[in-house]
Formats: C-alpha cells, sequence, structure tokens
C-alpha cells in the first residue's frame, strides 16, 4: 500500500523541479549567448576583412541584443537568417571548391560558417533550454 507523500516530500520534490529548472534555463542562456557572440564575432571578422559594414555590424549586435532579451520577432529572424547564410554558404563553397588555387582557411572558414549555422538554426528551433530561457526573458 502506498502511504501520502507528506508536505515536506511534496516541497522536497517542488525544490528539485525549481532546480532543474533553473539549470535548463542557464543552458538556455549558455547556448543563445553563444549563438549571439559568434554572430558578432563573424560580423566583425567581415568587416575587418573588408566585405560586411558598419550598419550591418550595428545591426548585428541590436539583434543579438533582442535575442538575449528573449524578443521572439529576433528569434524568427535569426532562425531565418541562420538558414540563409547555411543555403548561401553551401553555394559559395561550392562555388571556391572549382577555383584551383582557393586558400584552404577560406574553404576552412566557409566551412564552419555552414556548421554554425546549421547547428544554431537547430538548435533555436528544438532546444527546450532555448524555449525556457526565452520565455523567461519575456515573461519574467
Amino acid at each position: 500500500r502506498l502511504e501520502p507523500e507528506s508536505q515536506e516530500d511534496k516541497e522536497a520534490d517542488y525544490r528539485r523541479f525549481l532546480a532543474g529548472q533553473l539549470r535548463q534555463e542557464n543552458r538556455g542562456f549558455m547556448i543563445v549567448a553563444l549563438i549571439a557572440a559568434v554572430n558578432v564575432l563573424l560580423s566583425i571578422v567581415s568587416l575587418v576583412k573588408g566585405s560586411g559594414s558598419v550598419l550591418t555590424l550595428i545591426l548585428q549586435i541590436v539583434f543579438s541584443a533582442a535575442l538575449l532579451f528573449g524578443q521572439t520577432w529576433a528569434r524568427i529572424l535569426f532562425i531565418a537568417g541562420l538558414i540563409l547564410s547555411a543555403a548561401f554558404g553551401v553555394r559559395i563553397l561550392f562555388s571556391i571548391l572549382w577555383i584551383a588555387e582557393c586558400p584552404a582557411g577560406t574553404i576552412v572558414l566557409c566551412g564552419a560558417e555552414i556548421v554554425f549555422s546549421v547547428a544554431g538554426a537547430v538548435v533555436l528551433i528544438c532546444s527546450k533550454s532555448v524555449k525556457e530561457f526565452m520565455y523567461r526573458q519575456k515573461n519574467g
């Protein structure tokens, strides 16, 4: 026969639940912060290489900050941008592979950006931790 749960057991279960939620939220923050930081870093690299602009960098910083503040529109824009970035990256990668004397660093950088874009989009879409963090940021 099962005995009814005591009040202390219920409170302990609730504390464990809250601790798990906090861990998940912190994991979501780390993921979102990493995606936002890499996005800004790639914009800085593009600016330094001469293929980016100051306006693009400013916009990436604003979108990254909005993502960190839990804005749904920023998450949607990030997902769309990451998917487009991956698609363009694959096209560019195939184009540069046809060039006989393409530097290996360019190929590696392009490949890394594709991997980051695909992984970032999948995580922003599927991660329960990210969803929990975004919900908490938006709703307190």
